[in-house]
């Protein structure tokens, strides 16, 4: 920062960031992490837009986003009903 003469000013004490820094998962915890999100995961129908039939079923958002390339958070927002369709499809969940 500097003032009207150019002279620059220090930084407040406050306004420093400490980085934390993580410790590395063993393989464990990624598998209990893997778990515990295959059981979060709602699975979602892929419905043709003119005439609703199921297209496809996938197990969750992420699979969908990965088959058809269609982002994950449109796809939410069309089977929660605030879109009317996310990539000329219709989704509901199943």
């Amino acid at each position: 920062m500097l003032v009207d003469n150019h002279t620059p000013i220090k930084h407040p004490s406050f306004l420093k960031i400490k980085v934390m820094k993580r410790k590395p998962l063993t393989e464990e915890q990624k598998e209990n992490l893997r778990k515990a999100a295959q059981k979060q995961a709602k699975p979602v129908l892929q419905l043709n837009i003119y005439n609703s039939k199921v297209i496809a079923r996938y197990s969750s958002l992420n699979e969908a986003e990965l088959i058809t390339g269609i982002d994950r958070k449109t796809i939410s927002l069309a089977a929660r009903g605030f879109a009317k369709r996310a990539g000329f499809y219709k989704w509901r969940w199943a």
